[in-house]
This record gives C-alpha cells, structure tokens and sequence, in this order.
C-alpha cells in the first residue's frame, strides 16, 4: 500500500515531476528553511563533522540542539545518506522527506484500520484522505506532517501489545514510538500523543490481560522516552537563551482558526483554513454516525468523533475557552504557537471516520449481492473522491527552482568573510554555500534573545554589524521569506562602499579575533549600547559578574605593554589559524594581560584551551566569546562540545540497543510478573 500512496502523492504534486510543463520545487518553509537544514548536515557528514553547531547562519548556532532538523530521526539518516551518495544536496532530497511523510501517515492508517476490521476500500478512503486532502497539501511544505509519518503504526503497535502482551510485540511499539518522538516538529508530537494516549488508554481499559498490557505499553513508553531526552534536553537547554523563553497566551492563541472555517469541509474554494476532505470523504464521514446506534464499533466512532470535534474547538482558540483553559492548567498546551494547527486532529478524525462510514455501507449492500457490485460501488466511491480532491488549489505549494549559479558565483567572491544576506545568496544561503551568513533565518523560534536585540539595533545602525566581523552586506536579492529587510539604504551606511550591484562592504570591518586590554563592565541588558559607542575591534565589554574579580584585577591591574601608544596599547588583532563548524583555532600575540575576542557567537556548550590548558569561556560584547589570557604568543583552541551531548547519545544509544538486542530476559520476566 505504500507504494500506492506514495503514486497518489506525485498524482497531486506532478509538478515536482516537470509532467505538463516546467519542473517546480515545493515552496514555503521547504524551500526556504528545511533544505538549508539538510544541506548543511549533509556538507557537515561529507567533511568529516558531526552536524553539531551551524556557523552559517546568525553567527553561528547550536544545529543540533534545534528539533525541526530531526538530527536524531532515522528518516533524517536516510535522507542524509541519499545526499551523501548523490555527492550533492539538492532540493529533491527535502522534497523526499516532504512527500514521504504524507505517504507513510497513510499506509499507517491503512495498517491500523485494516487491523481494526476495515476492508481495503475503507481504509483507502481514509489513506487518500490524509494523503491529498486540504491540510496535507496544505501543509505539504511544513514539518507538520512529519510525526504523522508514524502515528499510525504507533496505534497498530498498540493494538498488537492489547491483544497479546509479549517482549517482541513490546519491542515494537517502542520502536514506534521511538520514530514518533525524534521525528522532528515538537508541535505535532505533542498532537500525535493527543491521539496515541487516550487510544491506549481506551484499549487498556477493556484489555483482558490488563496488568500484562499495562507493563508492556510502560516499558515501550520509558525505552522511547529515554531515547526523546536526546531531544528534549538540549531543546530546554536552548529555549532558555532564546527570546521565546518567556511564553503567554497570547503566544498559545495565536493565528486560530475560527469555527465559521469549517465551511471549507464542504467548498474546496472557501476562504479560510481549509479543511476539505472531499464530499465523499464527508458524506462517509457522516454515515459513521450510524454506528453510535450499534453495539460493535460504537466505542471507537465516539473516540474519533471526539477528536474530530476537539481539534476544531482547540484550533478556534480564543472563539472557545477549551485551548486558553488547557494552556493555563494542564502540561504542554502552553508550549506550542498556532493554534490552527489542531486542525491535523480535525483533518484525522474525519479521515478515519470516513473509513468506518464506507465500510458500513459496503456492509449494508443486500446480502448475496455480486462481489463486482461491491468492488464497483467501492471503486466509484474512492475515484470520486481523488477526483474531488483534485480540485483543491492549495497556494505557495509550489516555486521556481532556486538558482544556484548565481549564489555559487557570489560566494566564491566573499570566501570565508563573513556576510549579512538579504537576500542575494537566496533564504538562508549561508547553509546552502557555506558562507559565513550573520543573518540567515533571524527571526528562528530558537534563536538566541541577543541575537535578536543585535538585530533590533542593526535596523537602526547596521553600521553596528562591523562589531561583529561582518563585511560585505549582501542587499536586493528576491526576498521569499516573512522578515523584513533591515538594511534599506546600503550606500547610506558609515563606512560602506559599493562593489557591485547588490554587493557592499564596510572599509574597515572589525577583526575576526583581537587582544584587549580595555574591558568594561555593565549592568546585564546595557553592553550592547555600550558597544555601539566604540571602535570595533579594540574593547571587551562584559556583564556585572561574568568575569571573577582576580581576572579583571589582573587585567586592570597591569601597566600598558611597553613601546606602545594609542588604541596600540589597549588592543591587537589575532588570526585565524584552523576554522571548522565545530572547532576554530586562533593565534594571538598579547602584550599583556587581557582578553582575546572572537567574533563569534558564545553558548555554554563551546569549550576552549590556551596552549592546551582549559580555561573558561566568557560571554563578551554582547555574545561573542571571550578568554582571558596573560602575555606572550598564544594559541586558542575552541571546540563546541556540549556537555550534555556523551549522556543523552547513550541513552539515546541504549534505547536503540533495548530495542534491537534488548534484554529478553528482563522483558519477559516483567510481562510474566504482572
């Protein structure tokens, strides 16, 4: 059935096949934010680097602590492994991922309800459903559907350890689950469980092994929670130094989807949040209901009814109190954005209330009736709905193919300098050509909420991004992203000169790295207008308390190197010896006492050694990274290496190992017990 399916998802996307014209890329986020992701792992694997930390975009950022990549998701490596064999990373190999996801939530589907008692054509309705109804094509260019891949092989994992508890079947589900949680987008995780938890509760609750049942689907959960930490830990560590630490309702309400859209259901055409699932598909979807009158599969019809009714009361946010009450009272309801987004447990439950709809019709043909009048009226039913589905014209699925010569002919011209793209290299191109990009995707949930003040204040005086090592600003490329440019009048900024059109550098950037022995402190919030007052590239400036008071008595304490006059005495330049994404080497030559600068962006997980000894990593000039150092020739060793990284790989390793190998014994012994 996959196969089947993943034929339905080039029948509504054919224009990725170039069939009746040009070829077309999807558009939207997977254009535009995801392929830069996989580009960037896939380059990072081919030089011989773990995809741990993007130096970029935005100065540089923790890759892997971020869960939209989904570094830790077996359909990642898969994808990974494809551009590695390829040599290149293309736009198909997002594309890939893209279309799998809706592909493989469908033949889920399908397992699950074929497992439940459905004939093919039933399940097919529901399959072709989630496959090309509204909201998979209308998110076909966002991670939402990524989980999805997997949440109906998490309800067939279920039903298998309900009807007979056992190590192997206890193995799976957590396998299942396993994919579930690293499958990327937090959002739709947290979703999926919405279905997953109460379906297990409810089939624990008439199980006839109970005690048996309940330990197995306990010890499937605590191996893919083990595995989720990998996940879960750095995402809390990142969150912290984010400007999205601090969520309100308003954040959990925002873009809703009020109730008068549920007209989409019923006009492909409609204004709104669509929701369209094909007049079929809604008509079977109704006569679902008949079961509520029978004894046999009412239990379940009420259960995806529920759903059905709950993601579009959730969805419609502030219209109804349902999502404001949950986000204030109960875990996980306040950590997501969009609440349109609950729409996916809409869009599911009528997928599968459709599927028992069909598949009591089928049931109710007269008794004796030819098994051709079955197969005929079962045929019809699912022609006209991909047929009806069809005339959805979901808008932004589709672009023009990115043009790469032009971005590989201008990153040859600035090299390894660093650049503010807006956007001639195209959305995040630093990604794509491995240019040192200070901007890239600015306005990422995950970015640091520094980072963001820098940006505020460069839309104010970009001539502040010379503090940051940034010397060319790339500016008039074809914007396809939400931001704003923040550089409007490039020939206007101090100290900028024009090189070409779209092309502009500052004539004297600051340096890369550099020896200072003027630090100044102040109070937490105020370093960056500090910063903006002073010549790049010749102070340290710190928050009260960042540095011990030994080091910045020893510091001020020391007498101005001899033979030195003018900013010569305060400050000195440093190179560059050995740069990778996660690893850079600098060599300064220090007068004195002092702090050597990096212009690049600090995070707790970013270690250093001077001359082979550890030493502290400080957060300087806002958010760069800074070291003290004393007199002499030095050589500064950076490496990011997060200290959370050993223990969340192991278990993420053993979880691996317990499902794989596992310990039968132990497994087993558990099952028995109970």
């Amino acid at each position: 059935m996959l196969v089947a399916y993943a034929a339905l998802v080039l029948l509504t996307h054919h224009e990725l096949l170039g069939v009746a014209g040009e070829r077309l890329t999807l558009g939207g986020d997977a254009r535009t934010s995801y392929w830069q992701d996989v580009a960037f792992a896939v380059e990072s694997l081919r030089a011989g680097e773990l995809p741990l930390w993007n130096p970029f975009e935005r100065g540089g950022y923790p890759y892997a602590a971020d869960p939209q990549p989904a570094v830790w998701s077996p359909l990642s490596w898969v994808v990974y492994l494809f551009g590695l064999v390829s040599g290149g990373h293309g736009i198909w190999l997002q594309e890939l991922r893209q279309l799998a996801a809706p592909a493989l939530a469908a033949a889920g589907f399908h397992w699950f309800l074929r497992r439940r008692g459905l004939g093919h054509a039933a399940a097919g309705l529901a399959g072709s459903i989630l496959v090309a109804g509204a909201f998979a094509q209308r998110t076909i260019t966002m991670a939402t559907y990524w989980p999805w891949a997997f949440l109906g092989f998490v309800l067939v994992a279920v039903d298998a350890v309900v009807e007979r508890p056992s190590e192997a079947r206890t193995r799976r589900m957590a396998l299942a689950l396993l994919l579930l949680a690293t499958a990327g987008f937090p959002p739709t995780i947290f979703y999926a469980l919405l279905i997953a938890c109460p379906y297990a509760l409810l089939r624990l609750a008439r199980a006839q092994r109970r005690r048996a049942v309940f330990a197995s689907m306990a010890v499937a959960a605590t191996i893919a929670g083990v595995a989720a930490v990998a996940i879960v830990v750095p995402l809390a560590e990142q969150t912290a130094l984010s400007w999205r630490a601090e969520r309100g309702l308003d954040y959990v309400l925002s873009n809703p989807a009020p109730l008068a859209h549920l007209a989409t259901l019923l006009d492909p055409a409609a204004a709104g949040k669509q929701l369209f699932v094909g007049l079929v598909g809604l008509l079977m979807a109704g006569l679902a209901l008949i079961e509520l009158g029978g004894r046999r599969r009412r239990s379940e019809v009420i259960f995806w009814a529920t759903i059905t009714i709950a993601g579009a009361l959730l969805a419609a946010a502030d219209e109804v109190p349902l999502l404001g009450l949950l986000a204030e009272h109960v875990p996980g309801f306040g950590l997501f954005r969009i609440a349109s987004r609950y729409t996916i447990l809409t869009h599911t439950g009528l997928a599968v209330l459709a599927a028992y709809g069909l598949d009591r019709a089928l049931a109710s043909l007269p008794r004796g009736a030819p098994r051709r009048a079955v197969v005929a009226l079962a045929s019809i039913c699912l022609m006209v709905q991909v047929y009806d589905l069809g005339r959805l014209d979901v808008r932004g699925r589709f672009a023009a193919p990115p043009d790469l010569a032009a971005g590989e002919a201008l990153a040859a011209r600035v090299g390894e300098r660093r650049v503010y793209n807006e956007w001639s290299l195209g959305p995040r191109g630093g990604a794509i050509f491995s240019v040192r990009d200070w901007r890239g995707r600015s306005k990422d949930p995950m970015s640091f909420a520094r980072y963001q003040e820098v940006e505020a204040a460069v839309a104010r005086g970009p001539a502040l991004l010379r503090h940051f090592a940034v010397e060319h600003l790339l500016v008039g490329g074809r914007r396809e992203v939400a931001g704003r440019p923040r550089i409007r009048r490039p020939s206007r900024v101090p100290g900028v000169v024009a090189e070409g059109p779209g092309l502009y550098r500052f004539a004297a950037p600051g340096p890369e790295v550099y020896w200072t022995r003027e630090v100044i402190v102040t109070a937490a919030g105020e370093g960056l207008a500090a910063l903006s007052r002073r010549t790049p590239g010749t102070v340290a400036i710190v928050d009260e308390g960042e540095l011990g008071g030994e080091v910045l008595a020893t510091i001020t304490a020391a007498p101005e190197p001899a033979g030195s006059e003018g900013s010569a005495a305060t400050s000195r330049p440093g190179a560059v010896v050995r740069r990778g994404r996660n690893h850079l080497t600098l060599e300064v030559d220090a007068p004195g006492p002092g702090l050597v600068v990096s212009a690049e962006v600090w995070h707790p997980g970013w270690r250093a050694w001077i001359d082979g000894v550890e030493v502290e990593v400080h957060r300087v000039n806002h958010l760069l990274r800074g070291v003290a150092v004393d007199a002499g020739v030095h050589r500064v060793e950076f490496a990011y290496r997060p200290r959370s990284l050993p223990w969340v790989a192991g278990l993420y390793a053993l979880a691996w190992a317990a499902i794989l190998v596992g310990d039968p014994r132990r497994l087993v012994r558990r099952v028995r017990r109970a």
